[in-house]
């Protein structure tokens, strides 16, 4: 949640996208263990790229002490979209975004009677 706090959710959705030719990778390992690959554009709950991320800084409340881009060896590449008020999610205990897009809003018609 906001506060930072853990809860079950609900997986939503589910979506799968074909990989590019040569499509690359981050590796992050954390001081405390904890491991992640994503794709390079995949936010953190700050809304960084995690390809963005530089050894020595902060990642969901731990040091980052590697960071590796490598070759994506699959065909294709997933994300999930979890029912909750961030839409943040933990993926092998690391707290990470969602690359889906929320739902739009849906523009509410407005119809006007006239009396007479």
């Amino acid at each position: 949640d906001k506060r930072g706090r853990r809860h079950p959710a609900l997986v939503l959705a589910v979506t799968s996208i074909a990989a590019p030719r040569n499509h690359r990778v981050v590796q992050v390992t954390l001081a405390d263990g904890r491991q992640l690959t994503a794709s390079l554009g995949h936010p953190t709950m700050t809304g960084q790229a995690l390809g963005s991320l530089k050894v020595g800084a902060m990642l969901d409340g731990s040091v980052i002490s590697v960071v590796s881009v490598v070759p994506y060896t699959f065909q294709r590449t997933y994300d999930i979209k979890v029912d909750s008020e961030t839409g943040y999610y933990f993926a092998n205990g690391i707290g990470i975004a969602s690359s889906i897009r929320p739902d739009p809003i849906p523009k509410v018609s407005r119809s006007r009677s006239r009396s007479r």
